[in-house]
């Protein structure tokens, strides 16, 4: 007699292994990752020899990161690089001790070429420009109890990274 569980279950089990078993291949040729590095602070300071690391997640672990530095126009370029489908990559630079991020992009079917542009800032010590954007209450009901959480989303106006002064108390 057929019996209808027996053969999900089996369906769903040999479904788990093959997706446990499954490796993403490397896409073939060569992918190409461009990028400039500008400042975004008017009159800021020169781009030129900051050193630029990409990385490359695959399955939510870095499995490579490479280096190069940035051109005087701040350009950079990474060539030739191989990556599993669905990896993910972003590229970072630290100027004037604060770390600065692209946005992180994940290579498509065909897609070899990616840009990753990034803006650094000078810094300050002055909190001016610095404000909460959103704040969100959550109160959940616990028994006798109200537990209050808060959420702050803290923005950024100006044209410089705020650093703060001294340590934080």
């Amino acid at each position: 007699m057929f019996d209808v569980r027996r053969s999900v279950f089996w369906v769903l089990l040999l479904a788990a292994l093959v997706s446990l078993a499954w490796t993403p291949l490397p896409q073939e040729g060569g992918l190409v990752v461009r990028g400039q590095v500008t400042n975004g602070t008017p009159g800021g300071g020169d781009v030129e020899g900051l050193e630029v690391t990409l990385h490359l997640f695959t399955e939510g672990e870095e499995t490579k990161t490479l280096t190069t530095s940035a051109a005087a126009d701040g350009s950079f370029l990474f060539n030739g690089l191989t990556a599993a489908n669905g990896a993910t990559l972003w590229a970072q630079v630290t100027y004037q001790g604060v770390d600065y991020f692209s946005e992180s992009v994940v290579p498509g079917a065909g897609r070899q070429e990616l840009e990753l542009p990034i803006t650094v800032y000078e810094t300050t010590e002055e909190p001016t420009n610095v404000l909460v954007t959103q704040l969100h209450i959550f109160m959940t009901g616990m028994g006798d109890r109200l537990q209050v959480g808060e959420y702050y989303l803290i923005g950024n106006t100006g044209d410089r990274t705020y650093i703060g002064g001294g340590e934080p108390e």
